[in-house]
């Protein structure tokens, strides 16, 4: 069993797409990166990858259907994304992004996507890509969490501060 997974490992690793998308990732090519984990197949590390990329896009349920998936073909399987952030790769200032994302999959995945949950990790995940830079993707995290709990007070605080994008 531990032979295969490493066996699995070393494919994953010498995949070109698979390296490519963590270039994209490292340089914070977020569409290149997605493409590119796409390309690179249904190995553990390109679906965690793509989880990842599914939750900054917003779309939640994708995103932990790519988790379980990866945890289904490799248990130990760790988010490729987030370790390059552990590693110390700032990865173009979306590195806490993948980090925090990780975090917020597990406990999803945990929950099975309660409401919320979703909710909290759409306003967490706002604040984290807003001060990445990302506004395009922070206002949609808070337009999804409106969906959920359009009167909360919180989220109407979060709007009001959100710079448009």
């Amino acid at each position: 069993m531990i032979r295969a997974a490493l066996l699995l490992h070393l494919c994953t690793a010498a995949d070109p797409y698979y390296e490519r998308g963590l270039a994209a990732a490292r340089a914070a090519d977020l569409a290149r990166a997605k493409a590119s984990f796409t390309e690179a197949g249904e190995t553990a590390s390109a679906l965690q990858a793509l989880a990842t990329l599914y939750l900054i896009d917003g779309d939640v349920a994708k995103a932990v259907a790519a988790r379980r998936k990866a945890k289904t073909i490799d248990p130990q399987a760790l988010p490729p994304l987030a370790v390059l952030f552990r590693d110390g790769d700032a990865c173009g200032g979306l590195g806490d992004v993948y980090w925090s994302g990780a975090f917020l999959l597990k406990k999803l995945d945990e929950t099975n996507v309660s409401d919320d949950v979703a909710f909290e990790g759409h306003l967490q995940l706002s604040t984290v890509l807003e001060d990445s830079g990302a506004l395009v993707e922070a206002s949609e995290h808070v337009r999804r969490a409106s969906l959920l709990k359009p009167d909360d007070a919180r989220l109407r605080f979060r709007s009001a501060l959100l710079v448009p994008a």
